[in-house]
């Protein structure tokens, strides 16, 4: 749901030297909504694909993680509202 719980963790504590960087980034992050709940949920999702470790994946050092990202709210009376929807997702 938020990307990497450890690098989200990471974050939120913001104790690190790593994780100021990070927050630092966050001026420079095109966030598709003004969202309170979707911008920190999309910004935890981009440090995870920025930084978190390549990983072997058939022979190849590549990230476990990519983007382009969705963003949805889920809501009990209307079901998913889509924020931000990737060109190749399905509309059912």
């Amino acid at each position: 749901m938020l990307g990497r719980r450890d690098v989200a963790n990471e974050l939120i504590a913001g104790i690190t030297p790593r994780s100021t960087q990070w927050r630092q980034e966050f001026a420079f992050t095109k966030v598709p909504s003004n969202d309170p709940i979707a911008i920190p949920a999309f910004e935890v999702v981009q440090v995870s694909i920025y930084h978190y470790p390549l990983v072997n994946i058939g022979g190849k050092m590549l990230p476990p993680i990519g983007e382009p990202i969705d963003l949805t709210r889920l809501r009990r009376s209307s079901g998913i509202d889509w924020i931000q929807r990737k060109e190749n997702c399905p509309l059912d």
